[in-house]
Parts: structure tokens; sequence; C-alpha cells
């Protein structure tokens, strides 16, 4: 049997009068940049993503404990990194997209052999 759980990240809202703090700009990025599907899989994904020229970028995975699971280093351009669930259990995993040591993008998937 295959059970598929939805999340729903809770958001934290900015009262008006709170003081924002401007964050670094990195290269323009496509907002759809930094996906992993499919979601959940039971095989091959794929992480499509754009890096900018002169740019230095990783994927980064994580266990549900917190735990480094692996690391891709990636091109410069629009590109798409396979990533095999050989070696990782069933489970739910996170994810990081990384420019230039800014967080572009996160978020999870699972994985269900």
């Amino acid at each position: 049997a295959i059970f598929l759980v939805s999340f729903q990240e809770p958001i934290d809202p900015v009262p008006h009068n709170s003081l924002r703090i401007a964050q670094p700009e990195t290269a323009a990025v496509n907002p759809e940049s930094g996906k992993i599907y499919p979601n959940p899989n039971n095989g091959t994904m794929s992480f499509s993503y754009e890096l900018p020229v002169a740019s230095k970028g990783m994927l980064v995975l994580y266990d549900i404990s917190g735990r480094h699971v692996d690391r891709f280093i990636l091109k410069e351009g629009q590109n798409i990194q396979q990533i095999s669930e050989e070696n990782l259990e069933n489970g739910i995993y996170f994810y990081r997209f990384v420019i230039d040591e800014q967080e572009i993008n996160s978020g999870k998937f699972v994985i269900v052999k």
C-alpha cells in the first residue's frame, strides 16, 4: 500500500511596522528553477535548475533527521541533474538549492519503493 502525505508549510506574517532587512541579491534566477520531480517517486528523480554564468551552485540532500545524505556540484546554465534513489531509503527528504552560498530554493521530496 502506498500512502501519500501532504504537508502545508506555516506562514509567518511580517507585521507592517517591523523592520525588513534587505538580502544580498544573486544574479536573476528563474523562479521555477530548483525543483525535484516527480515527487513522490520510486526511481530516478530530476532536478531542473538554472545557474547564472560565473556562479557556483550546489544541491544538498538531507534525511528527515537533518543528516547530510548527498551533495551535487551544479554546472552553469540551464540543466537537469539526475538523482538516483538507489542509496536512499523510503521516507521524506529535504533539499537545498544554493547559488554563491545563498539558498535559492528548498523543499522536500518523498521516496516510495
